[in-house]
């Protein structure tokens, strides 16, 4: 969906996953990359934060993963680098 361009589909899983959160555990990592692939610049550093909180174990590989799906207005955010390397995984 989100490689794609498929927008709209990204948000309803965005939107049907951030719902699912409340019935199961949904990594806060996997909403922080699709905030990223949606270009939600403002949403995405709260999900990470979140992961961060929960030892999110997907957290690891997310930056890898948001980068090499495609370009994001995100990744221009200051926030973007400084994440990662408050994390040590950012040089």
């Amino acid at each position: 969906l989100l490689a794609t361009g498929d927008t709209a589909n990204a948000v309803a899983l965005y939107d049907e996953l951030v719902a699912r959160q409340n019935e199961e555990y949904i990594p806060n990592s996997v909403i922080t990359c699709i905030c990223v692939i949606l270009g939600r610049v403002d949403e995405w550093i709260q999900w990470g934060d979140r992961a961060v909180q929960e030892r999110d174990p997907y957290l690891a590989g997310g930056r890898r993963l948001c980068e090499n799906l495609g370009p994001s207005e995100v990744f221009d955010d200051p926030r973007w680098d400084d994440f990662w390397r408050r994390l040590g995984m950012r040089e």
